[in-house]
């Protein structure tokens, strides 16, 4: 039964993560990895809910790509390659 529990816990923490997502923005992961981190281990929580945001994002781009200004895209696209490069490049110390 503790099984089931954890898998309906884990879909209520979802739903309400992606209620919040569709009214403000963001906020799923906030929401989510937190609580779910509570059940589950953090190296299963984190990789599922970016998962889930990557394919929301996915989503909400595709279905509303004719609404897309690409000259501001295209602005901001090497600075936002910039800031990715320097992300996976700086590592924190570990000691």
């Amino acid at each position: 039964m503790e099984f089931q529990l954890e898998w309906l816990f884990a879909a209520m923490v979802l739903l309400i993560a992606y209620m919040i997502r569709g009214m403000a923005g963001f906020g799923s992961g906030l929401i989510a990895v937190p609580l779910l981190a509570m059940v589950f281990p953090v190296q299963l929580v984190v990789p599922v809910v970016v998962l889930y945001d990557y394919i929301g994002s996915a989503s909400q781009g595709i279905r509303n790509r004719d609404k897309i200004v690409w000259r501001e895209e295209f602005v901001l696209l090497p600075f936002a390659l910039i800031g990715v490069a320097l992300g996976l490049s700086v590592r924190p110390e570990m000691s």
